[in-house]
């Protein structure tokens, strides 16, 4: 009896409550107090952790590193910035989700894999792009609308949330003999 108990309770913890497969990009940033000057292009200048998730970066354009705290600067005061996250396997996400903040107040927009997000603060914030899961992605873009933005990390969300399946119990109480 306990073995089918044990069975039935890793079934509902595997398979129930749905599973989730993060991939986190994390970026690179700059170790001072100010912006680097010095356009980066390559993966290994872009992404501090997390490349396994990703085949290639292309199309990187005025993307630079940020001061510390910030990872990524993409634009410039008179271009935009932006660059193409080219995934190591097709991806059907649920959610992108991101963490970015303004460069300053004028300059709030940054748009990511399609979604403009015009109100970006001040502080590193999360962001989040809602999928339907079903549609396959292959790359992803990051793009200033404007100018400038700054972006320290992506995550793919794959899967579902975890949650937990309400029984249902009817007829009559197996101790006392009650109806419910």
């Amino acid at each position: 009896m306990n073995k089918k108990l044990l069975l039935i309770w890793t079934f509902l913890l595997c398979f129930v409550m749905g599973m989730s497969a993060d991939k986190v990009i994390v970026f690179n940033e700059g170790t001072g107090t100010n912006d680097s000057s010095t356009k980066i292009t390559t993966m290994e200048e872009i992404v501090k952790s997390g490349s396994e998730n990703l085949k290639s970066i292309t199309d990187a354009n005025n993307v630079y590193l940020a001061r510390k705290g910030r990872g990524l600067k993409l634009g410039t005061s008179s271009k935009p910035g932006s660059m193409t996250l080219n995934l190591a396997a097709p991806a059907k996400p649920t959610a992108i989700k991101f963490k970015a903040m303004w460069y300053k107040n004028t300059e709030k927009t940054l748009e990511v894999a399609g979604t403009e997000f015009a109100e970006l603060t001040d502080e590193v914030s999360e962001y989040s792009v809602t999928m339907d899961g079903n549609t396959t992605v292959n790359s992803i873009t990051i793009a200033t609308a404007g100018k400038r933005a700054y972006i320290t990390e992506l995550t793919i969300v794959e899967g579902t949330a975890a949650s937990v399946a309400t029984p249902t119990i009817e007829g009559t109480t197996p101790f006392i003999g009650l109806p419910q």
